[in-house]
């Protein structure tokens, strides 16, 4: 069953996805194995499409700070860095939260 909790602006968030309600409560859970990251050729003279770099942050794992996979975007200049990729991770699945 979600739980509903005050985000302190008055919305209430569903606390049903994979997230934390606080920073502060994320802090205390495990840490991350991978990251991905938005890498950019843009401002670099070079002529090739933007990518999401996956990082191995597992300092246990044999490729500890490496880039394990690179998604290439379909063309030069999609500016990946201009998604929109960044919701509330306590409120996923959620279209009515607050972005």
């Amino acid at each position: 069953m979600a739980t509903a909790v005050s985000n302190g602006g008055g919305k209430v968030c569903c606390k049903s996805g994979p997230g934390y309600a606080t920073p502060l409560a994320a802090i205390s859970g495990p840490s991350e194995k991978l990251i991905y990251v938005t890498a950019l050729y843009s401002g670099t003279g070079r002529e090739k499409p933007d990518y999401l770099a996956t990082v191995d942050v597992d300092p246990n794992s044999p490729t500890y700070s490496s880039v394990i996979h690179r998604l290439k975007m379909p063309y030069i200049g999609d500016e990946l860095h201009h998604t929109g990729w960044n919701s509330c991770s306590s409120c996923h699945g959620d279209a009515s939260a607050d972005r």
